[in-house]
Order: structure tokens, then sequence, then C-alpha cells
């Protein structure tokens, strides 16, 4: 008999687990509204704005913000192209002379 109140113990205590669980995995679940972006980074940069490209390939990121983000794209393109395990070679593509 003291078995059978110790089974039936154990499972209220997961059902209470998973009652007060779920909820919580249900909200981490739910999609973060996007945020809207605020600035247009090609358009608003005081400095030239240059794309990391895959050599034959599309743009993989946008370095803007940097005081020299030329430099810091080649930068970039170094490291990466530093693996030579990778089949894909990394270059700087400018994307816009900035407009401020």
């Amino acid at each position: 008999m003291l078995h059978r109140f110790r089974e039936l113990g154990l499972i209220a205590a997961v059902a209470l687990l998973a009652t007060l669980l779920c909820p919580a995995a249900g909200a981490a679940q739910r999609a973060a509204p996007t945020p809207k972006p605020t600035a247009d980074p090609l358009r608003d940069s005081a400095t030239p704005v240059y794309g990391l490209a895959k050599s034959g390939g599309p743009r993989v990121i946008t370095v803007h913000g940097f005081m020299d983000n030329l430099k810091m794209c080649r930068q970039i393109a170094g490291l990466l192209n530093r693996d030579e395990s990778r089949e894909t070679l990394f270059s700087c593509v400018k994307l816009s002379d900035g407009g401020k």
C-alpha cells in the first residue's frame, strides 16, 4: 500500500512540474518581435560602407561604423582566408560612399 502512495506521489510531482514548465517552454518558443531598423547603414554612414563577400557568392556581412571600414573588412577577410581548409575566399566590396 505504501508503495502505491509513493507511486501516486511521484506521478503528482511530475504532473505538477510539467504544468509549471509547459507555459514557460511555450513562452520561450514564441518569436520575439523583429526590431525595425532606425538607420540605414548604407546611407547614414560617415565613411564608405563595405560588404564582406564570398568569392563567386553573395555578401555575407556589411562592415560599417568603424573609423576605417575598408581596413576592418580586410582584417576580417584576412582572418577568414587564413583557414586553408576553407574552399571559398572572402573579399571586400564597396557598397556605398556613405551619405554624411
